[in-house]
């Protein structure tokens, strides 16, 4: 994918439910929130296999309930993790994200590019 600029859509599944998370892709920068308050922080860029490499931070609210079945504590947490994803990731049914409290199935839309 040469234009990764965009708004995204990124459905989510998990052990015990399900998720909605909208990022914004723009000049190697992410950046995102879910309706239930984390939000999303990190970069991007694409390796010479034109995979995309992502680098995010993770911050949750306190007591939230992750799609992977469990709650944060009574204090906010955040974590950084470190995935890569496809170049055809729009076109996969899913893609697997291995995630502090489990594993989490992702599928991306991509609902509008950014023109600069």
């Amino acid at each position: 994918m040469d234009n990764l600029n965009g708004i995204y859509s990124a459905y989510l599944s998990g052990k015990s439910g399900q998720g909605f998370v909208m990022l914004v892709f723009r000049n190697d920068q992410l950046t995102g929130v879910d309706i239930g308050g984390v939000k999303y922080d990190g970069s991007y860029k694409q390796d010479d296999n034109k995979q995309i490499v992502v680098t995010l931070t993770v911050a949750y609210p306190p007591n939230a309930l992750l799609v992977q079945g469990v709650r944060t504590g009574p204090e906010a947490d955040s974590h950084q993790l470190q995935f890569t994803i496809p170049a055809n990731f729009l076109e996969l049914p899913f893609v697997r994200v291995e995630a502090k409290h489990g594993p989490v199935n992702v599928k991306f839309v991509k609902l509008r590019d950014l023109n600069d």
